[in-house]
């Protein structure tokens, strides 16, 4: 009996392998001279992509079209070419960033936000055993030193953050999976190996998103089952313990900073979060001098200047090319004109989550509310809201448009159904 595999499933294979590239595992072994031939491998994902969305294009437009908000924001990031500091790295970093959205347009295109779940969970199942394979059996790629003190894992990413990061997402997804049904077995296996990874790369800021996540997983359960009056409680709530949350961990004195790495193997002598509070305060002082639309998307790092002055003054020699902070890194990119709008729509995507979770399966519900709170914590210490990492913006951009198609299908529902009703009340 021949083996039927439907179309969907094969795109839905291709688009959890796709996003695993994306991810850019084992970038360096893929640069052949001058050559990055990883960069080839996404390109051709990608115009596999483009091809689908010229053969929909009507499609595509009525969803970009959904969240004018978002498509300013995706507009602005090439435009802002006209006042970067490096127009040559604005060029390359915009066409990377455009991929990068186009795919989660795609994503929303293509399948339901449950099949999208489903398709990060591949995804990030694939980044875990390969990271665990590489980091055992080739510990000069997939283990590294940090702060030339502890040995940590890396997997398959390029730093120890890389594979928090990931593995923090990956360890969300494959909890909320597992809670949905508890016989799922490999969905709690590799709850447990994300975690592992997470203390193996020994990433405290990973580590602490993810117990604040998954508790407040329970929370989110709570919220959802009340009405809509008593939710705008909670979410202040919320929002006032993911401020104090991040208060602790940043805090230069805080002791329970100090237990958290020490428990994790780090030195709160050499901790990374306080070299972080230095490098804001310097990018702060160039925020001043352009304010507004900032120095360009992906451009400020890479003028001589502002790198020289950085490294000159780092007296641990931490070199970096992002702020380690989505929010700073964003008003330098983009100004306060981007800074704005990205607020503005993290927040009334929450609350559109919030009111969907009427009409929407719990554990959709559950996972968009989940990946804005990871997002937002993640900003707060790493670059990932316009940054340098791809991956962490298309799922927001595919989360995104989905939750606004599935508020438009409601709406269309409530209004096809309302002259139904009013009929069959008369007759």
């Amino acid at each position: 009996m021949p083996l039927h595999i439907s179309k969907k499933k094969i795109a839905a294979l291709f688009s959890a392998l796709a996003l695993f590239v994306m991810m850019r595992p084992l970038q360096r072994l893929f640069v052949i001279g001058r050559i990055d031939t990883q960069l080839i491998v996404i390109a051709f994902f990608v115009g596999i992509v483009g091809i689908y969305v010229v053969l929909n294009f009507s499609h595509f437009l009525y969803i970009v079209l959904l969240d004018k908000l978002l498509l300013f924001l995706i507009v602005l990031v090439p435009f802002s070419i006209l006042w970067s500091v490096a127009p040559a790295k604005t060029l390359s970093g915009s066409i990377t960033f455009l991929a990068g959205s186009l795919f989660g347009i795609y994503l929303a295109m293509r399948f339901s936000m449950r099949e999208q779940l489903l398709i990060v969970a591949a995804a990030l199942a694939i980044a875990a055993i390969a990271s665990l394979i590489v980091s055992l059996l080739l510990p000069a790629v997939g283990t590294g030193i940090a702060r030339g003190v502890v040995e940590v894992w890396s997997g398959v990413f390029r730093q120890k953050n890389g594979l928090g990061r990931y593995m923090t997402i990956g360890a969300v997804v494959f909890f909320l999976l597992w809670l949905e049904h508890k016989r799922r077995w490999w969905a709690i296996i590799l709850f447990m190996l994300a975690t592992g990874l997470i203390l193996l790369a020994s990433s405290a800021t990973a580590f602490v998103t993810l117990l604040l996540t998954v508790v407040l997983v329970f929370f989110y359960r709570q919220m959802l089952e009340r009405g809509i009056a008593r939710r705008l409680f909670p979410v202040a709530v919320i929002s006032l313990l993911v401020s104090l949350i991040v208060v602790v961990i940043v805090s230069e004195n805080s002791r329970t900073l100090e237990l958290l790495l020490v428990a994790l193997g780090r030195d709160p002598e050499r901790n990374s979060l306080l070299v972080r509070q230095a490098l804001w305060q310097y990018v702060g002082d160039y925020i001043r001098n352009r304010p507004i639309l900032g120095y360009g998307f992906d451009a400020f790092w890479q003028s001589g200047e502002s790198r020289i002055i950085y490294v000159y003054n780092n007296t641990q020699g931490w070199e970096t090319n992002h702020a380690h902070n989505g929010f700073l890194e964003l008003w330098l990119q983009l100004g306060l004109v981007g800074l704005v709008a990205m607020i503005v729509h993290i927040l009334t995507n929450f609350r559109r989550a919030i009111v969907a979770a009427q009409t929407m399966q719990p554990g959709t519900t559950l996972w968009i509310l989940s990946y804005l709170t990871i997002l937002l914590i993640f900003n707060f210490t790493y670059s990932a809201l316009l940054g340098q990492l791809t991956v962490p913006w298309t799922l927001y951009v595919s989360t995104t448009l989905s939750l606004r198609l599935h508020q438009q299908r409601v709406k269309y529902q409530a209004r096809t159904l309302r002259p139904a009703l009013t009929s069959t009340a008369t007759s």
